[in-house]
């Protein structure tokens, strides 16, 4: 949900987002940078060009070890704590 809401935000604000796509490669350039892209956000937009680079990833939850389990908290098979439409945990 925070991603989507991002993405609108940075449309809206005149910055191009390019999602579902990896970062292959980056350089310097006279004006900023170039960023050479894969991936599926990739097949129309191949790299983009700007004053800045912003590159964000997926995060990988660090629960292993913190007896969640042992009082009550849920977990997805990834190591997620589980939460409900609203966010809520067991």
């Amino acid at each position: 949900d925070a991603a989507e809401l991002l993405e609108k935000v940075f449309q809206d604000n005149g910055l191009t987002v390019v999602a579902r796509s990896r970062a292959e490669a980056v350089e310097r350039t006279e004006t900023g940078v170039r960023v050479e892209l894969s991936g599926e956000g990739a097949a129309d937009t191949p790299y983009v060009e700007g004053s800045h680079a912003l590159v964000a990833v997926g995060g990988i939850p660090n629960t292993a070890g913190l007896g969640l389990e042992d009082v009550g908290v849920e977990l997805t098979e990834s190591g997620h704590v589980k939460v409900d439409g609203v966010s809520r945990t067991t």
